[in-house]
């Protein structure tokens, strides 16, 4: 089965993001970096068994990308999660599944930037697109040879639960079984993504 790599939790500001988890979580999230071709930026945290959390919000500085922009980052009306990923050593059979469900999902590239301890990350993602304002099928990330992200940070919090609100959820299974990942769904209304996780200070609902 293939698992978790990140989730992506969308705001307005990184500074006021990552200091909203500080305050009221006693989570430190460490700087991530600028994806200059997509027009924002990340900070992270991890939150165990090779996952990380990324609080993602727009690159103030760059002004070369214009909205929309990915992730669903110009949509959102309050903070909240809007993707999420899988790790994929399969990623062209794997783009293939996701080209029978929607052919836009499936447009992948490939990427490296340099870490702030001087390593270089390589990767190759299935580019999530501008909408949706939340995504309920995962984007796919090949970290190639690379250590992954949260080799450099230190775990202080525990992903417990991750669910996804979905109003076809059998049809939404079916494509979770194709692409070999299992995450529980429950029926509603509008798609939404949540997770549960137990940090310094307690357990945290998203």
């Amino acid at each position: 089965m293939k698992t978790i790599d990140h989730l992506v939790y969308c705001v307005p500001n990184l500074q006021e993001g990552i200091q909203y988890f500080k305050n009221k979580f006693n989570i430190e999230a460490s700087y991530g970096g600028r994806h200059l071709e997509q027009g924002t930026h990340n900070a992270l945290f991890n939150i165990g068994n090779q996952i990380y959390f990324e609080i993602l919000a727009p690159d103030p500085e760059n002004k070369n990308v214009k909205p929309p922009r990915w992730m669903g980052i110009d949509l959102i009306t309050e903070p909240k999660i809007t993707r999420w990923g899988i790790k994929s050593n399969t990623i062209k059979e794997d783009l293939e599944i996701l080209k029978r469900v929607d052919p836009e999902l499936a447009i992948s590239k490939i990427g490296k930037r340099q870490k702030t301890d001087g390593s270089i990350l390589n990767w190759e993602l299935s580019i999530p697109l501008p909408q949706p304002e939340v995504e309920a099928i995962p984007f796919l990330i090949d970290w190639k040879k690379s250590k992954h992200p949260t080799s450099g940070i230190k775990q202080e919090c525990e992903l417990i639960r991750f669910t996804i609100a979905h109003p076809q959820p059998d049809k939404l299974s079916q494509i979770l079984k194709s692409l070999n990942i299992e995450v529980k769904i429950k029926q509603a209304k509008e798609i939404a993504l949540h997770a549960e996780i137990q940090g310094p200070s307690g357990k945290i609902i998203l």
